[in-house]
């Protein structure tokens, strides 16, 4: 991954959006957020990121898995990073048919973080 890589940063909360997006910045890499399922669905398609950095829970109706389900369904090479507070087991559980390269528990570490970029 480097400074010709595209990511969207989806995440329903201000404080944590605009610290991944300082940090993956940091990682020499394009970063567009969204707080907003709508709007990152928008997103998705205008910009057909490398990398979606993806909370599992959004608020509103649509969730992280349906964002993840819409990657999938219109055949975007997006590679995932799933996010979430809840557990991870059961988040990989639901979500083992994408295209997930890490799962990451809330609060995680920058190092956690990272390495799940240089996985990609």
């Amino acid at each position: 991954m480097g400074n010709d890589t595209s990511v969207l940063v989806v995440e329903d909360n201000a404080a944590v959006r605009v610290a991944l997006v300082k940090t993956i910045i940091q990682f020499g890499m394009t970063v567009h957020s969204s707080g907003d399922p709508v709007e990152a669905l928008e997103k998705l398609a205008a910009i057909d990121p490398d990398v979606v950095v993806l909370d599992w829970e959004l608020g509103g109706q649509i969730s992280g898995i349906d964002i993840a389900d819409h990657i999938a369904k219109e055949g975007m090479n997006a590679q995932v990073i799933f996010i979430t507070g809840n557990s991870v087991a059961s988040l990989r559980g639901r979500t083992s048919h994408f295209n997930v390269a890490a799962y990451l528990q809330k609060p995680f570490r920058l190092k956690e973080l990272k390495g799940a970029f240089e996985k990609i």
